[in-house]
């Protein structure tokens, strides 16, 4: 196991809860340092982006790996659960809004990035949460999660194309 391979397990595990990364394909993984600082910057697999490192050490998730999270149910303490029928915003990649929350994980926390569900658990997209878990079950209105990829917004490029 190398030294950028447990700094990001020590990161999921920090920010999402122990034993989170089981079902990630660890032996398909790359990792991509800055040239300076040697600190990690990138998750790759198979040459794509599995995860991108901010520089205040939080995660910014791709879809892909946001689905071997969702596989362990420690994940689900940090997604957002849409109400039912605007689950095609999201996919869209549109901000989820608070009177659109159903359900809240209770490791939600502003700038963590969260997987966004509905209510069978199927992942719609990921954003990172604006608000405290208890103001978007409060709020009727403003952004609860600013989308950053929806799960449909492959498929809608190829039909446009």
């Amino acid at each position: 196991m190398s030294v950028d391979e447990l700094r990001f397990r020590a990161s999921l595990e920090y920010l999402y809860g122990r034993g989170v990364g089981d079902s990630i394909p660890w032996q398909k993984l790359t990792y991509r340092e800055s040239g300076r600082s040697h600190r990690l910057k990138q998750v790759m697999k198979e040459g794509s982006v599995y995860v991108t490192v901010r520089e205040n050490g939080m995660l910014a998730l791709s879809l892909e790996c946001a689905e071997h999270l969702l596989k362990e149910k420690v994940f689900r303490k940090s997604c957002v659960m849409v109400k039912k029928g605007f689950e095609d915003e999201i996919r869209k990649g549109l901000s989820l809004f608070c009177k659109h929350v159903k359900l809240v994980g209770p490791n939600v926390a502003p700038g963590l990035d969260v997987g966004v569900v509905d209510e069978d658990w199927k992942l719609l997209g990921v954003g990172k949460a604006l608000l405290p878990r208890e103001y978007m079950l409060a709020f009727k209105s403003g952004v609860a999660v600013r989308v950053r990829v929806g799960k449909g917004e492959k498929e809608l490029e190829k039909d446009l194309s």
